[in-house]
């Protein structure tokens, strides 16, 4: 189901599971300073992807599996989070190589 105008919404992952790369799509109901991040697992950070302010509207992200460094990810169930004002919503993606 899409966002309604007056929402934050963290939509799912496509593809998932996905190699070697997956797009993240977010909506915001107005400007915001978002972050959006990627742990794994243990709840450790493994990339910020978005951290700053954003425009009204739909976005996406891409997530190429790597982490900060630039290393390689190795497969495994990983997290997103788009934290907004106050919003926080977190959903599950899967890395397969």
């Amino acid at each position: 189901p899409r966002s309604q105008p007056g929402d934050f919404a963290l939509l799912a992952n496509y593809p998932n599971p996905f190699n070697p790369s997956t797009t993240i799509p977010f909506h915001l109901p107005r400007e915001e300073f978002v972050k959006l991040q990627i742990f794994d697992v243990n709840g450790r950070l493994v990339r910020t992807l978005v951290e700053g302010d954003r425009n009204p509207g739909e976005h996406i992200a891409i997530f190429d599996a790597v982490d900060e460094s630039g290393e390689s990810l190795p497969s495994g169930i990983y997290f997103y989070q788009l934290e907004a004002n106050g919003y926080k919503e977190i959903k599950r993606l899967l890395l397969v190589k």
